[in-house]
């Protein structure tokens, strides 16, 4: 989740786009042709009352109906019991599709819609269509190829509820959606093509508008909260396309999975490279705010990670395969929402005090005694998100990596990285999660990075796959789409 403070900025920065900083040469090849029926992207982009600026590229190639919404994009609530305020409407009205916004008190009154007259886009090929909000004059400001409209909407003070304006008691967090309203509800889908979408919390100046709509291009010197190129940054993983926010193309993960506490969890089948007879280690990335006993990775006869946020407990759990187990306990702040990094190593020998357990790449104070790490070996698979049946995850789970080695402390702090997931080299086992999974059959099928021990989910569903990760947040995914809608069409 992106959350942006209050920003009353009313200018942009002093550069225009195109300049460099993009990180090679910019090309647009692909935009996403979306059905008007059911197609849209999440974006997971949640802005929270500033000043907002929201560009994007569209083509209305479709046919309408007189009075329809459309939402190419869209920025409106996520949350319940705030006004319903969309920035980025657009409608049907005799002859032509106008820009339009619209705000109601969520009473069931005092719904206006503020609009641009007299403007056709339908068939008239590719536009660029950029809208502001002025959090301090709730001035709207809407342009259409660079160029101001004939009109500019001030919100009263009261009726309607000015667009994102705090209220007493509400919490505004709003949803940038690609392809209809927002991402519970069919409203408005779109009929056509959108490209290089992207937000900015401050106000883009006329000069930098122009430069925007002029042709598509590198938006990094305009420093956007959200960009997304569709087409051109996304991958096609069954059935969806992932589609980063432009800022994290590069990073190593973009997605995990949110497992929801109840039942959800990935099974990895036993296998010979998985009985560690001697020294192994187990890495993973979790981000929780639950207060309940929580285990995010286990194997029943091997180990366990046991989580407890109402003791602030971190648990690690060593087994023998059958009744021999050891308990190191140790006390750390995992569940404030953060993503956090846990990890534990054991050595080589029979029995020893150095089992090592690491929060955020730090070693934390803790003894034990190893059981027979001879007896290891079972026919039990490996669980992530639950422990055999209990204490089921709830929360984000991200690269969990299994090694048949001890590791050093500069290698779990090198797998640590500051915070950021980093290329993962010499484990036996590595779940990318949401990265590379893909979803067949009403199954997660999980590929194992490193080797032949595939997981597979169970009672998960499509929208469990998220777009966020340690230090990486804010990037899309589409839902009901095919890899047939990324199309060589762009303005």
């Amino acid at each position: 989740m992106l959350q942006i403070a209050i920003n009353n900025s009313i200018g942009g920065g002093t550069g225009l786009p195109g300049s460099g900083g993009g990180g090679g040469v910019f090309a647009n090849k692909y935009s996403l042709d979306f059905d008007g029926v059911d197609d849209f992207v999440s974006t997971n982009s949640k802005i929270i009352a500033s000043d907002i600026t929201l560009s994007g590229w569209v083509n209305f190639n479709g046919s309408y109906s007189a009075f329809s919404a459309h939402f190419p994009m869209s920025i409106t609530p996520s949350n319940t019991g705030v006004p319903n305020e969309t920035l980025g409407r657009f409608y049907k009205d005799g002859s032509t599709l106008q820009i339009a916004i619209q705000c109601n008190d969520n009473t069931g009154g005092n719904f206006s819609t503020y609009h641009v007259d007299n403007t056709t886009l339908e068939g008239a090929g590719w536009q660029h269509i950029c809208l502001t909000y002025n959090v301090t004059t709730k001035h709207i400001y809407a342009y259409l190829n660079g160029v101001a409209q004939n009109w500019i909407k001030t919100f009263a003070a009261s009726t309607p509820v000015p667009f994102l304006t705090a209220v007493t008691g509400r919490v505004y967090e709003s949803d940038l959606t690609i392809g209809r309203l927002n991402p519970t509800t069919s409203t408005g889908s779109f009929l056509g093509l959108v490209d290089e979408v992207s937000t900015y919390d401050k106000i883009l100046t006329q000069a930098e508008i122009t430069s925007i709509a002029s042709a598509p291009t590198d938006l990094t010197d305009l420093s956007p909260i959200a960009w997304y190129r569709n087409g051109d940054n996304g991958s096609w993983k069954s059935p969806q396309w992932l589609i980063p926010n432009n800022e994290n193309k590069d990073k190593v993960s973009n997605y995990s999975f949110d497992f929801d506490g109840v039942d959800d969890y990935v099974s990895i089948p036993n296998n010979v490279d998985l009985n560690f007879t001697s020294a192994y280690s187990v890495s993973c990335w979790i981000k929780t705010t639950s207060a309940a006993l929580l285990s995010p990775v286990s194997n029943q006869s091997k180990f366990l990670i046991r989580l407890y946020g109402a003791a602030n407990q971190i648990r690690v759990q060593l087994r023998d395969g059958s009744n021999g187990l050891v308990n190191l306990d140790n006390t750390q702040v995992f569940n404030d929402g953060n993503w956090h990094h846990i990890a534990f190593t054991t050595e080589a020998t029979t029995t020893s005090d150095k089992v090592i357990v690491y929060f955020d790449g730090v070693a934390l104070t803790n003894k034990g005694t190893q059981p027979n790490v001879g007896s290891r070996t079972s026919a039990f698979a490996y669980d992530i998100g639950r422990n055999s049946g209990t204490w089921n995850f709830n929360g984000n789970i991200d690269e969990v990596s299994l090694y048949d080695s001890e590791l050093s402390a500069s290698e779990i702090n090198e797998i640590y990285n500051g915070g950021t997931p980093t290329t993962i080299s010499g484990a036996v086992a590595h779940y990318k999660m949401g990265e590379d999974a893909t979803f067949i059959e009403g199954n997660w099928t999980v590929p194992d990075n490193a080797g032949s021990n595939t997981g597979t989910s169970a009672n998960m569903t499509i929208e469990d796959r998220v777009g966020e990760a340690p230090n990486s947040t804010s990037n899309a995914v589409s839902f009901n789409m095919d890899e047939v809608d990324r199309v060589e069409d762009v303005p």
